[in-house]
């Protein structure tokens, strides 16, 4: 099943606020770790 344009911008989404998410985290805990591995997604 392909993703169609709405469910690729869906996705795209998540991811971000993901990564921003655990960004905030970083900050708020004075812990910067600027490796992110497919793992952590």
């Amino acid at each position: 099943m392909p993703l169609t344009a709405r469910d690729l911008a869906r996705l795209a989404d998540d991811v971000l606020t993901f990564i921003e998410q655990r960004e905030a985290e970083q900050i708020a805990y004075g812990v910067y770790d600027v490796t992110m591995t497919g793992t952590d997604v």
